[in-house]
């Protein structure tokens, strides 16, 4: 199947998107009243809860979900939305309650198993919650991940991810490197690869800057790098034997700043990606071992 999102989708693996999800813990929000910086006790007190609202539509030139390439035809528009929310301070860390959904609309009815003509084409549909908790540059975050099909053209997958991300500031002004660890184990009854639950590892760093004057003021580039692997059956051969090795990502992206409405902040985001499959993975590209997609979406931010 595919699974997010990371605003899992389009020219990230999911892993990435959903897990950008580390937003520097003293902007998350003051010290509420009568707390001073560093107070050990925790601070929830309604008027202190902060929200983070994200949405957006992303239009891709395929389909991927970790190495799996499920299309590759036709339109494919993928809308989704995160939210966060600061549940409690203390001192210098901070956890937060985390939300999301994400889904995925196919010109062509990939793998339908229904007749209803707007179920056809609605392959996937996500939903996501969990908590993070930062300290100082690290965050911690896990979620549960419940993976389904409108179009029943495979059967409902859930998922428990565990992520280790960190906010360097190692490079040059302006430059951040942004290292990650995800690991992800398949729960209940199905798999992704319609075999035996398992167990999957990516590594990967987001070398990141934003322009800081001139007319492209304020766009941000990533060149995100990752590697997918197979601790446990996550990817297997049609003997059923592990193959360790799932994917090499390197990628580019843009997001371009349109400007904002009230409280929202607009922004056009470009970007491009290309895959190198491992055989397991390679099975559900037709036997390819490589793809590149193309991604253009707007997003907005509150």
């Amino acid at each position: 199947m595919p699974v997010a999102g990371t605003n899992q989708t389009s020219c990230l693996p999911r892993a990435v998107r959903a897990a950008c999800i580390a937003p520097a813990v003293a902007a998350l929000s003051p010290p509420c009243a009568g707390q001073e910086p560093g107070d050990d006790g925790p601070s929830i007190a309604a008027h202190e809860q902060q929200v983070a609202l994200s949405f957006g539509v992303d239009a891709v030139t395929a389909y991927q979900f970790r190495g799996f390439v499920y299309e590759d035809s036709g339109p494919i528009v993928q809308p989704w939305l995160d939210l966060e929310l600061l549940a409690a301070r203390f001192g210098d860390a901070a956890v937060r309650l985390l939300f999301g959904t994400w889904h995925s609309f196919h010109g062509r009815a990939t793998d339908a198993q229904t007749d209803d003509s707007f179920r056809e084409h609605w392959f996937e549909a996500d939903i996501n919650a969990g908590v993070a908790v930062d300290i100082d540059r690290w965050t911690l975050a896990t979620r549960y991940n419940r993976y389904t099909s409108p179009s029943d053209a495979w059967p409902t997958m859930q998922e428990i991810t565990l992520e280790l991300s960190y906010a360097d500031d190692w490079l040059p002004e302006g430059w951040s490197l942004n290292p990650h660890v995800l690991l992800a184990f398949e729960i209940g009854p199905a798999a992704n690869d319609g075999l035996r639950n398992g167990a999957f590892v990516e590594f990967g760093v987001e070398p990141a800057f934003e322009i800081d004057d001139g007319p492209a003021r304020g766009v941000e580039i990533r060149f995100p790098l990752a590697i997918g692997l197979s601790l446990s059956n996550y990817y297997e051969t049609e003997e059923g034997a592990n193959d360790a090795f799932g994917y090499l990502s390197l990628g580019a992206t843009a997001s371009i700043p349109l400007g904002s409405t009230g409280a929202a902040n607009w922004s056009l985001d470009l970007g491009v990606q290309a895959l190198l499959l491992g055989g397991a993975a390679a099975s559900f590209n037709e036997g390819d071992r490589s793809v590149l997609i193309a991604r253009v979406g707007v997003s907005v931010e509150f």
